[in-house]
């Protein structure tokens, strides 16, 4: 009967589990990117995440988490950027009126 104990569970530490995190949360971001208020922290926490889980066994999903986090990080500052730019220069309201 103790025998169905006896099978073999990789243990995950939770730097482990904090990689597996912050690899979703950088491609997430990578959508995300569009409301910059949400891509914002998503591209950090999966930076943060990344730079943590460096010293776990998942290495090659920390390092996934890490680019994908700077590439969500430049593509929100850059559209943020831009749409600032957009709205204080009127671009925004004279590509309304080549539009419509």
């Amino acid at each position: 009967m103790d025998n169905y104990l006896d099978y073999n569970v990789e243990e995950y530490s939770i730097q482990d589990k904090s990689a597996r995190s912050a690899v979703i949360m950088g491609i997430v971001s990578l959508v995300a990117w569009l409301i910059p208020l949400v891509g914002l922290p998503l591209s950090l926490a999966s930076l943060i995440l990344g730079l943590n889980s460096l010293n776990s066994k998942r290495k090659d999903l920390a390092r996934a988490s890490i680019s994908l986090g700077m590439i969500g990080l430049f593509l929100t500052i850059a559209y943020s950027i831009f749409m600032v730019y957009t709205v204080t220069s009127g671009l925004l309201f004279e590509l309304e009126n080549i539009i419509y």
